[in-house]
């Protein structure tokens, strides 16, 4: 399977759910393609993910 960068991105992110510089590279990254209003999202994205994060986990690592 190919990777996209925005799916690398993901993955970043993903595995460092408390760890602001891959999320703020994926909000630069979205804003750079246009996509401010899911750059804007992103904090709330977080703040869900890592409140359920022994729930979360299970379910990113499935992305693969």
């Amino acid at each position: 399977m190919l990777l996209t960068d925005e799916h690398c991105l993901i993955q970043a992110c993903y595995a460092a759910l408390r760890d602001d510089a891959p999320w703020g590279i994926y909000a630069d990254w979205l804003r750079e393609h246009g996509q401010d209003r899911r750059a804007d999202r992103l904090p709330v994205l977080r703040r869900m993910l890592v409140s359920l994060l022994p729930v979360a986990l299970p379910i990113a690592e499935r992305l693969d």
